[in-house]
């Protein structure tokens, strides 16, 4: 006889992390809110181009949050939207649609940014031992780390 499979214990607001992170980034990343929705007519679009790169950062933050589904259960705490700035949870289709919707290129200026941010004496030091090129799970490449 199998032994039953395990179940996770839900994910609570108090077993993530890099919220406060997070919420720097965040604001610069506002005026990209409304990038990728020229072509919804109707008007209906939930997730935005911001609500996504922290979403998808949020994962990132938190290697507990293995699957979508895992992440929009995450988007349903009402603690995790407050946090993040965002309004509602996200379709899986709406998610899986957007890494066409939205153009990664759009965040160079983002990246730059916080770049800058860094003390200049330990911009090449904290990335020299990286093996390549950072890709995202949903494939996306940012060239700025290369």
């Amino acid at each position: 006889m199998a032994e039953p499979a395990t179940q996770k214990a839900p994910i609570t607001v108090h077993d993530l992390q890099g919220f406060k992170q997070l919420r720097k980034i965040a604001q610069r990343l506002e005026h990209l809110h409304h990038v990728g929705c020229a072509r919804d007519t109707a008007g209906n679009r939930q997730l935005h181009f911001d609500d996504y790169v922290l979403l998808m950062l949020l994962a990132m933050f938190n290697p507990m949050i293995d699957t979508l589904r895992t992440l929009q259960m995450v988007s349903e705490l009402e603690e995790v939207r407050a946090r993040l700035g965002i309004k509602r949870r996200f379709s899986l289709g709406s998610f899986s649609e957007s890494c066409r919707v939205f153009d990664p290129a759009m965040l160079d200026d983002v990246i730059a940014g916080l770049w800058k941010q860094l003390p200049a004496g330990q911009r090449p030091e904290m990335f020299k031992d990286l093996p390549g090129r950072i890709a995202l799970v949903d494939g996306t490449v940012i060239d700025t780390l290369a």
